[in-house]
């Protein structure tokens, strides 16, 4: 069984490494092995897991200050957030569409058992995100 241990270290700032690789296991993972090809089957076949390596970094939830009493960056969703980070890295690079890592995110905080208010809530943040402040900063950075 491949490590399903979240073990990191703060580097600097907000910014956490991974001490080892993280391995994230959903059945419901398998709707999207065929569009990416980075999962990997455990022996039963059925379910599927995410590797996130050694090395990578990751500030956990990126929710600004004024919502952190509402939602943690810490908690029951961390290792949602870290698979979300991981794909959204993914995401910049061009390798994937971001829409398919928010949509990830979301089966990562189903399987980790979040209630469905924060669930679609988390979501919905990080979709509105990728819509409209990315676009936005992609959009600044041609004119200035």
């Amino acid at each position: 069984m491949e490590h399903k241990e979240l073990i990191t270290i703060l580097r600097e700032g907000k910014d956490f490494e991974l001490l080892q690789d993280f391995c994230f296991y959903s059945k419901s993972l398998r709707e999207y092995k065929k569009d990416l090809g980075i999962f990997y089957h455990t022996n039963d076949k059925a379910e599927v897991f995410i590797r996130v390596p050694k090395g990578f970094r990751t500030d956990f939830g990126s929710i600004p200050q004024l919502f952190q009493s509402l939602l943690s960056p810490v908690g029951k969703p961390t290792k949602a957030y870290v698979v979300h980070d991981y794909f959204c890295t993914l995401a910049n690079k061009g390798k994937i569409k971001r829409k398919i890592a928010d949509n990830i995110f979301k089966v990562a905080l189903k399987t980790l058992g979040c209630n469905i208010f924060k669930t679609y809530l988390l979501y919905v943040s990080v979709r509105l995100f990728s819509l409209i402040v990315i676009p936005i900063k992609k959009l600044s950075q041609k004119i200035f």
